[in-house]
Protein backbone atom coordinates (compact mmCIF):
# COMPACT_ATOMS: atom_id res chain seq x y z
CA UNK A 1 0.00 0.00 0.00
CA UNK A 2 2.81 2.39 0.80
CA UNK A 3 4.42 1.74 -2.57
CA UNK A 4 1.11 2.09 -4.38
CA UNK A 5 0.42 5.30 -2.53
CA UNK A 6 3.76 6.68 -3.60
CA UNK A 7 3.32 5.75 -7.25
CA UNK A 8 -0.36 6.34 -7.89
CA UNK A 9 -2.88 9.04 -7.26
CA UNK A 10 -5.59 6.71 -6.00
CA UNK A 11 -5.82 3.44 -4.13
CA UNK A 12 -9.03 1.48 -4.56
CA UNK A 13 -10.37 -1.38 -2.50
CA UNK A 14 -12.82 -3.62 -4.32
CA UNK A 15 -15.50 -5.49 -2.40
CA UNK A 16 -17.54 -8.16 -4.13
CA UNK A 17 -19.87 -10.13 -1.93
CA UNK A 18 -22.94 -12.24 -2.38
CA UNK A 19 -24.96 -9.92 -0.13
CA UNK A 20 -24.67 -6.93 2.21
CA UNK A 21 -23.55 -9.02 5.17
CA UNK A 22 -20.78 -10.58 3.12
CA UNK A 23 -19.39 -7.20 2.13
CA UNK A 24 -19.61 -5.96 5.71
CA UNK A 25 -17.75 -9.05 6.91
CA UNK A 26 -14.95 -8.43 4.41
CA UNK A 27 -14.84 -4.80 5.46
CA UNK A 28 -14.39 -5.68 9.14
CA UNK A 29 -11.85 -8.45 8.51
CA UNK A 30 -9.67 -6.48 6.12
CA UNK A 31 -10.04 -2.72 6.07
CA UNK A 32 -10.83 -2.18 9.74
CA UNK A 33 -9.00 -5.09 11.37
CA UNK A 34 -5.77 -4.29 9.53
CA UNK A 35 -6.28 -0.54 9.97
CA UNK A 36 -5.56 0.30 6.34
CA UNK A 37 -8.19 3.00 6.14
CA UNK A 38 -5.68 5.86 5.95
CA UNK A 39 -4.32 4.34 2.73
CA UNK A 40 -7.61 3.88 0.93
CA UNK A 41 -9.08 6.60 -1.29
CA UNK A 42 -12.14 4.79 -2.49
CA UNK A 43 -14.18 1.68 -1.87
CA UNK A 44 -15.72 0.13 -4.97
CA UNK A 45 -18.62 -2.18 -4.19
CA UNK A 46 -19.94 -4.42 -6.93
CA UNK A 47 -23.64 -4.81 -6.40
CA UNK A 48 -25.21 -7.95 -7.72
CA UNK A 49 -28.95 -7.63 -8.03
CA UNK A 50 -31.95 -8.90 -9.92
CA UNK A 51 -35.01 -6.95 -10.95
CA UNK A 52 -37.01 -9.31 -8.78
CA UNK A 53 -34.87 -8.47 -5.76
CA UNK A 54 -36.03 -5.17 -4.25
CA UNK A 55 -33.62 -5.65 -1.37
CA UNK A 56 -30.77 -5.30 -3.83
CA UNK A 57 -32.03 -1.92 -4.93
CA UNK A 58 -32.54 -0.79 -1.35
CA UNK A 59 -28.96 -1.85 -0.67
CA UNK A 60 -27.62 0.47 -3.37
CA UNK A 61 -29.16 3.47 -1.70
CA UNK A 62 -28.11 2.94 1.90
CA UNK A 63 -24.73 1.27 1.70
CA UNK A 64 -21.76 3.33 2.82
CA UNK A 65 -18.54 1.85 4.16
CA UNK A 66 -17.60 3.77 7.31
CA UNK A 67 -17.06 7.22 5.84
CA UNK A 68 -15.13 5.96 2.85
CA UNK A 69 -16.11 7.46 -0.51
CA UNK A 70 -18.08 4.50 -1.84
CA UNK A 71 -18.61 3.81 -5.52
CA UNK A 72 -21.38 1.40 -6.44
CA UNK A 73 -20.72 -0.83 -9.43
CA UNK A 74 -23.90 -2.44 -10.65
CA UNK A 75 -23.84 -5.96 -11.99
CA UNK A 76 -26.51 -8.37 -13.08
CA UNK A 77 -25.24 -11.86 -12.27
CA UNK A 78 -21.76 -10.38 -12.41
CA UNK A 79 -21.96 -9.77 -16.15
CA UNK A 80 -23.53 -6.39 -16.75
CA UNK A 81 -21.21 -3.63 -15.52
CA UNK A 82 -22.12 -0.76 -17.79
CA UNK A 83 -24.75 1.20 -15.94
CA UNK A 84 -22.61 4.29 -15.49
CA UNK A 85 -19.78 5.71 -17.59
CA UNK A 86 -16.34 4.48 -16.67
CA UNK A 87 -17.55 1.48 -14.73
CA UNK A 88 -14.99 -1.25 -14.49
CA UNK A 89 -15.71 -4.10 -16.87
CA UNK A 90 -12.37 -5.91 -16.59
CA UNK A 91 -11.23 -4.85 -20.06
CA UNK A 92 -9.96 -1.31 -19.73
CA UNK A 93 -9.23 -0.82 -16.05
CA UNK A 94 -6.01 1.13 -16.43
CA UNK A 95 -7.35 3.51 -19.07
CA UNK A 96 -10.51 4.32 -17.13
CA UNK A 97 -9.60 4.17 -13.46
CA UNK A 98 -8.44 7.77 -13.11
CA UNK A 99 -11.56 9.10 -14.79
CA UNK A 100 -13.67 6.74 -12.72
CA UNK A 101 -12.19 7.88 -9.45
CA UNK A 102 -12.23 11.48 -10.46
CA UNK A 103 -16.02 11.27 -10.63
CA UNK A 104 -16.40 9.39 -7.35
CA UNK A 105 -18.13 12.27 -5.58
CA UNK A 106 -21.06 11.99 -7.98
CA UNK A 107 -21.90 8.47 -6.91
CA UNK A 108 -22.23 9.09 -3.20
CA UNK A 109 -25.98 9.61 -3.64
CA UNK A 110 -28.36 6.84 -4.55
CA UNK A 111 -28.39 6.63 -8.35
CA UNK A 112 -31.93 5.26 -8.26
CA UNK A 113 -33.34 8.28 -6.45
CA UNK A 114 -34.55 11.45 -8.13
CA UNK A 115 -32.48 13.73 -10.31
CA UNK A 116 -29.76 14.96 -7.96
CA UNK A 117 -27.18 12.60 -9.39
CA UNK A 118 -28.11 13.66 -12.94
CA UNK A 119 -27.71 17.29 -12.04
CA UNK A 120 -24.25 16.53 -10.67
CA UNK A 121 -23.38 14.61 -13.82
CA UNK A 122 -24.54 17.47 -16.04
CA UNK A 123 -22.37 19.86 -14.03
CA UNK A 124 -19.43 17.50 -14.48
CA UNK A 125 -20.04 17.39 -18.24
CA UNK A 126 -20.13 21.19 -18.29
CA UNK A 127 -16.77 21.31 -16.56
CA UNK A 128 -15.33 19.02 -19.20
CA UNK A 129 -16.68 21.35 -21.88
CA UNK A 130 -14.83 24.26 -20.30
CA UNK A 131 -11.64 22.18 -20.48
CA UNK A 132 -12.33 21.25 -24.15
CA UNK A 133 -12.42 17.59 -23.09
CA UNK A 134 -15.24 16.82 -25.47
CA UNK A 135 -15.11 13.04 -25.38
CA UNK A 136 -15.57 12.99 -21.60
CA UNK A 137 -18.33 15.59 -21.86
CA UNK A 138 -20.12 13.44 -24.44
CA UNK A 139 -19.93 10.40 -22.16
CA UNK A 140 -21.55 12.27 -19.29
CA UNK A 141 -24.22 14.05 -21.28
CA UNK A 142 -25.30 10.78 -22.88
CA UNK A 143 -25.36 9.16 -19.46
CA UNK A 144 -27.67 11.94 -18.24
CA UNK A 145 -30.09 11.10 -21.04
CA UNK A 146 -29.98 7.37 -20.36
CA UNK A 147 -30.35 7.61 -16.61
CA UNK A 148 -33.49 6.27 -14.99
CA UNK A 149 -34.14 9.67 -13.43
CA UNK A 150 -34.59 11.09 -16.93
CA UNK A 151 -38.11 9.64 -16.75
CA UNK A 152 -38.97 11.61 -13.61
CA UNK A 153 -41.63 14.32 -14.04
CA UNK A 154 -39.35 17.04 -12.70
CA UNK A 155 -36.32 16.00 -14.76
CA UNK A 156 -36.79 18.65 -17.44
CA UNK A 157 -37.44 21.44 -14.98
CA UNK A 158 -34.21 20.70 -13.13
CA UNK A 159 -31.90 19.75 -15.96
CA UNK A 160 -33.16 21.12 -19.26
CA UNK A 161 -31.01 24.27 -19.59
CA UNK A 162 -27.80 22.57 -18.49
CA UNK A 163 -28.20 19.50 -20.67
CA UNK A 164 -29.77 21.07 -23.77
CA UNK A 165 -27.40 24.01 -23.90
CA UNK A 166 -24.43 21.78 -23.11
CA UNK A 167 -25.33 19.21 -25.75
CA UNK A 168 -25.97 21.92 -28.32
CA UNK A 169 -22.58 23.46 -27.66
CA UNK A 170 -20.89 20.06 -27.72
CA UNK A 171 -22.56 18.99 -30.98
CA UNK A 172 -21.40 22.21 -32.62
CA UNK A 173 -17.79 21.65 -31.57
CA UNK A 174 -17.42 17.87 -31.68
CA UNK A 175 -18.89 15.97 -34.62
CA UNK A 176 -18.83 12.54 -32.93
CA UNK A 177 -21.09 13.93 -30.21
CA UNK A 178 -23.72 14.93 -32.75
CA UNK A 179 -23.63 11.42 -34.21
CA UNK A 180 -23.82 9.86 -30.74
CA UNK A 181 -26.78 12.04 -29.83
CA UNK A 182 -28.65 11.09 -33.00
CA UNK A 183 -27.94 7.43 -32.27
CA UNK A 184 -29.42 7.84 -28.79
CA UNK A 185 -32.52 9.53 -30.18
CA UNK A 186 -33.03 6.89 -32.83
CA UNK A 187 -32.54 4.10 -30.28
CA UNK A 188 -35.17 5.71 -28.08
CA UNK A 189 -37.54 6.04 -31.02
CA UNK A 190 -37.15 2.36 -31.82
CA UNK A 191 -37.65 1.40 -28.20
CA UNK A 192 -40.81 3.48 -28.05
CA UNK A 193 -42.44 1.07 -30.50
CA UNK A 194 -41.54 -1.98 -28.42
CA UNK A 195 -44.25 -2.62 -25.80
CA UNK A 196 -41.78 -4.64 -23.73
CA UNK A 197 -39.51 -1.59 -23.40
CA UNK A 198 -42.26 0.91 -22.88
CA UNK A 199 -41.72 1.33 -19.16
CA UNK A 200 -37.99 1.85 -19.61
CA UNK A 201 -38.29 4.21 -22.53
CA UNK A 202 -37.04 7.71 -21.64
CA UNK A 203 -39.47 9.97 -23.47
CA UNK A 204 -37.48 12.98 -22.33
CA UNK A 205 -34.46 11.81 -24.32
CA UNK A 206 -36.14 12.52 -27.65
CA UNK A 207 -37.23 15.97 -26.55
CA UNK A 208 -33.88 16.91 -25.09
CA UNK A 209 -31.98 15.52 -28.05
CA UNK A 210 -33.97 17.32 -30.72
CA UNK A 211 -33.93 20.56 -28.73
CA UNK A 212 -30.15 20.34 -28.47
CA UNK A 213 -29.83 19.75 -32.22
CA UNK A 214 -32.10 22.70 -32.98
CA UNK A 215 -34.71 20.40 -34.54
CA UNK A 216 -37.72 21.41 -32.44
CA UNK A 217 -40.14 20.63 -35.26
CA UNK A 218 -39.17 16.97 -35.00
CA UNK A 219 -40.63 16.90 -31.48
CA UNK A 220 -43.99 18.06 -32.75
CA UNK A 221 -43.85 15.54 -35.61
CA UNK A 222 -43.18 12.83 -33.08
CA UNK A 223 -46.37 13.05 -31.05
CA UNK A 224 -48.17 10.40 -33.14
CA UNK A 225 -45.38 7.95 -32.34
CA UNK A 226 -45.58 8.84 -28.68
CA UNK A 227 -49.31 8.30 -28.63
CA UNK A 228 -48.89 4.94 -30.36
CA UNK A 229 -46.26 3.97 -27.79
CA UNK A 230 -48.68 4.45 -24.91
CA UNK A 231 -51.57 1.98 -25.22
CA UNK A 232 -54.86 3.52 -24.18
CA UNK A 233 -53.49 7.07 -24.37
CA UNK A 234 -55.29 9.46 -26.68
CA UNK A 235 -53.44 11.80 -29.02
CA UNK A 236 -54.49 14.65 -26.81
CA UNK A 237 -53.04 13.15 -23.66
CA UNK A 238 -49.82 12.14 -25.41
CA UNK A 239 -49.53 15.60 -26.93
CA UNK A 240 -50.07 17.27 -23.57
CA UNK A 241 -47.80 14.97 -21.62
CA UNK A 242 -44.91 14.61 -24.01
CA UNK A 243 -44.95 17.84 -26.01
CA UNK A 244 -46.40 20.84 -24.26
CA UNK A 245 -45.19 20.20 -20.74
CA UNK A 246 -41.51 20.09 -21.77
CA UNK A 247 -41.91 22.96 -24.22
CA UNK A 248 -43.45 25.03 -21.47
CA UNK A 249 -40.20 24.54 -19.57
CA UNK A 250 -38.11 25.03 -22.70
CA UNK A 251 -39.48 28.28 -24.05
CA UNK A 252 -37.04 30.44 -22.14
CA UNK A 253 -34.11 28.61 -23.68
CA UNK A 254 -35.25 27.92 -27.23
CA UNK A 255 -37.53 29.92 -29.46
CA UNK A 256 -40.06 27.41 -30.65
CA UNK A 257 -41.88 28.30 -33.83
CA UNK A 258 -45.32 27.02 -34.68
CA UNK A 259 -46.91 26.46 -38.06
CA UNK A 260 -50.48 26.95 -39.27
CA UNK A 261 -50.84 23.19 -39.21
CA UNK A 262 -50.25 23.26 -35.48
CA UNK A 263 -53.21 25.59 -35.03
CA UNK A 264 -55.42 23.20 -36.99
CA UNK A 265 -54.13 20.30 -34.91
CA UNK A 266 -55.07 22.11 -31.74
CA UNK A 267 -58.69 22.35 -32.85
CA UNK A 268 -58.65 18.63 -33.66
CA UNK A 269 -57.26 17.87 -30.21
CA UNK A 270 -59.88 19.99 -28.52
CA UNK A 271 -62.65 18.28 -30.47
CA UNK A 272 -61.19 14.93 -29.46
CA UNK A 273 -61.14 16.03 -25.83
CA UNK A 274 -64.79 16.99 -26.02
CA UNK A 275 -65.78 13.76 -27.81
CA UNK A 276 -63.90 11.65 -25.28
CA UNK A 277 -65.47 13.68 -22.46
CA UNK A 278 -62.06 14.35 -21.00
CA UNK A 279 -62.06 16.45 -17.83
CA UNK A 280 -61.17 20.15 -18.12
CA UNK A 281 -57.70 19.42 -16.78
CA UNK A 282 -56.62 18.04 -20.14
CA UNK A 283 -57.77 21.15 -21.94
CA UNK A 284 -55.99 23.31 -19.40
CA UNK A 285 -52.85 21.25 -19.87
CA UNK A 286 -52.73 21.56 -23.64
CA UNK A 287 -54.12 25.03 -24.29
CA UNK A 288 -52.76 26.54 -21.11
CA UNK A 289 -49.25 25.28 -21.80
CA UNK A 290 -49.34 26.55 -25.37
CA UNK A 291 -50.59 29.92 -24.17
CA UNK A 292 -47.72 30.16 -21.67
CA UNK A 293 -45.16 29.23 -24.33
CA UNK A 294 -46.43 31.97 -26.67
CA UNK A 295 -46.52 34.52 -23.86
CA UNK A 296 -42.98 33.57 -22.87
CA UNK A 297 -41.83 34.10 -26.44
CA UNK A 298 -43.44 37.55 -26.52
CA UNK A 299 -45.92 36.44 -29.18
CA UNK A 300 -48.87 38.08 -27.51
CA UNK A 301 -51.10 38.15 -30.58
CA UNK A 302 -50.70 34.39 -30.97
CA UNK A 303 -51.31 33.94 -27.25
CA UNK A 304 -54.55 35.95 -27.53
CA UNK A 305 -55.67 33.73 -30.41
CA UNK A 306 -54.82 30.68 -28.35
CA UNK A 307 -56.80 32.02 -25.39
CA UNK A 308 -59.75 32.69 -27.73
CA UNK A 309 -59.74 29.01 -28.71
CA UNK A 310 -59.34 28.11 -25.05
CA UNK A 311 -62.41 30.18 -24.17
CA UNK A 312 -64.56 28.06 -26.49
CA UNK A 313 -63.97 25.07 -24.22
CA UNK A 314 -63.49 26.63 -20.82
CA UNK A 315 -65.29 29.78 -19.74
CA UNK A 316 -63.59 30.05 -16.37
CA UNK A 317 -62.25 33.28 -14.92
CA UNK A 318 -58.69 32.06 -15.58
CA UNK A 319 -59.42 31.84 -19.30
CA UNK A 320 -60.97 35.31 -19.44
CA UNK A 321 -57.95 36.63 -17.54
CA UNK A 322 -55.54 34.90 -19.96
CA UNK A 323 -57.27 36.57 -22.89
CA UNK A 324 -57.21 39.98 -21.17
CA UNK A 325 -53.53 39.71 -20.20
CA UNK A 326 -52.49 38.68 -23.71
CA UNK A 327 -54.32 41.70 -25.12
CA UNK A 328 -52.81 43.98 -22.48
CA UNK A 329 -49.24 42.86 -23.11
CA UNK A 330 -49.68 43.07 -26.88
CA UNK A 331 -50.14 46.83 -26.52
CA UNK A 332 -53.56 46.76 -28.16
CA UNK A 333 -56.29 49.24 -27.29
CA UNK A 334 -59.57 47.42 -27.56
CA UNK A 335 -62.79 47.33 -25.56
CA UNK A 336 -62.60 43.54 -25.29
CA UNK A 337 -59.57 43.75 -22.98
CA UNK A 338 -61.27 45.53 -20.05
CA UNK A 339 -64.46 43.55 -20.66
CA UNK A 340 -62.58 40.26 -20.31
CA UNK A 341 -60.78 41.53 -17.19
CA UNK A 342 -64.09 42.57 -15.63
CA UNK A 343 -65.62 39.19 -16.50
CA UNK A 344 -62.69 37.43 -14.84
CA UNK A 345 -63.10 39.65 -11.78
CA UNK A 346 -66.79 38.83 -11.55
CA UNK A 347 -66.35 35.08 -12.02
CA UNK A 348 -63.72 34.84 -9.27
CA UNK A 349 -65.90 37.06 -7.02
CA UNK A 350 -63.03 39.48 -6.64
CA UNK A 351 -60.97 37.07 -4.58
CA UNK A 352 -57.93 37.03 -6.91
CA UNK A 353 -55.88 40.20 -7.45
CA UNK A 354 -54.87 39.53 -11.04
CA UNK A 355 -58.09 40.62 -12.79
CA UNK A 356 -57.99 43.90 -10.83
CA UNK A 357 -54.35 44.51 -11.74
CA UNK A 358 -54.89 43.65 -15.40
CA UNK A 359 -57.89 45.99 -15.65
CA UNK A 360 -56.08 48.79 -13.79
CA UNK A 361 -53.00 48.54 -16.01
CA UNK A 362 -55.14 48.75 -19.13
CA UNK A 363 -57.04 51.79 -17.86
CA UNK A 364 -53.78 53.41 -16.78
CA UNK A 365 -52.25 52.88 -20.21
CA UNK A 366 -55.25 54.28 -22.07
CA UNK A 367 -55.47 57.38 -19.84
CA UNK A 368 -52.59 57.93 -17.37
CA UNK A 369 -54.36 60.93 -15.83
CA UNK A 370 -57.61 59.13 -15.07
CA UNK A 371 -57.95 58.00 -11.45
CA UNK A 372 -60.24 55.12 -12.38
CA UNK A 373 -57.28 52.70 -12.39
CA UNK A 374 -56.42 53.60 -8.80
CA UNK A 375 -60.07 53.25 -7.83
CA UNK A 376 -60.13 49.72 -9.28
CA UNK A 377 -57.14 48.74 -7.15
CA UNK A 378 -58.48 50.35 -3.99
CA UNK A 379 -61.76 48.48 -4.41
CA UNK A 380 -59.82 45.19 -4.50
CA UNK A 381 -58.53 45.55 -0.96
CA UNK A 382 -61.84 44.52 0.57
CA UNK A 383 -62.41 41.43 -1.58
CA UNK A 384 -59.01 39.86 -2.38
CA UNK A 385 -58.73 36.74 -0.30
CA UNK A 386 -55.06 36.45 0.71
CA UNK A 387 -52.42 38.65 2.29
CA UNK A 388 -50.11 37.93 -0.62
CA UNK A 389 -52.83 39.03 -3.05
CA UNK A 390 -53.47 42.25 -1.15
CA UNK A 391 -49.73 42.90 -1.09
CA UNK A 392 -49.61 42.68 -4.89
CA UNK A 393 -52.42 45.24 -5.05
CA UNK A 394 -50.48 47.57 -2.74
CA UNK A 395 -47.33 47.16 -4.86
CA UNK A 396 -49.28 48.05 -8.01
CA UNK A 397 -50.78 51.11 -6.27
CA UNK A 398 -47.32 52.24 -5.19
CA UNK A 399 -46.09 51.78 -8.74
CA UNK A 400 -48.87 53.98 -10.08
CA UNK A 401 -48.18 56.61 -7.43
CA UNK A 402 -44.45 56.53 -8.01
CA UNK A 403 -43.59 55.01 -4.61
CA UNK A 404 -41.19 52.06 -4.26
CA UNK A 405 -42.69 48.58 -3.76
CA UNK A 406 -43.46 47.88 -0.13
CA UNK A 407 -41.49 45.33 1.85
CA UNK A 408 -42.10 43.52 5.09
CA UNK A 409 -40.02 44.68 8.06
CA UNK A 410 -36.53 43.26 7.86
CA UNK A 411 -36.84 42.34 4.19
CA UNK A 412 -35.14 43.97 1.26
CA UNK A 413 -37.44 45.72 -1.13
CA UNK A 414 -38.45 43.61 -4.11
CA UNK A 415 -38.21 45.27 -7.51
Amino acid sequence: LEQARAERKYVVAFAYGKDCADCERMEKETLIARDVRPWIDLIAVTVRFHDQDPAGRAFTGKYQLHDFPTLLIFANDGLELGRMPGFIDGKDFRSRVDALLGEADIFKSDPWAGTDVVTAAADRAGNYMLQSRYEEAQTWYVWCLRHRAARAPNFLRLNLPAIVDGLASLAARFEPAKEALLNEIHRAERDSLDPHKMEAFPFNLIKLGYLALGQESRIVEHYDLLAAAAPGTSKLEAFAKFIFEPLLNAHRYKEIEWSVADEQDMVVFMDEARNLQRPPGYIHKVLGARYEVLMGLGRYGGAAEMATVWLRYDKSWQTYLALAEAGLRSGAVHDDIPEHAREARALCAGTDPRPFICLARYLRRVNPEDREAIGVLESAMSSVATDKGRQSIVDCLNEFKGAPPSAKPGEKEKH
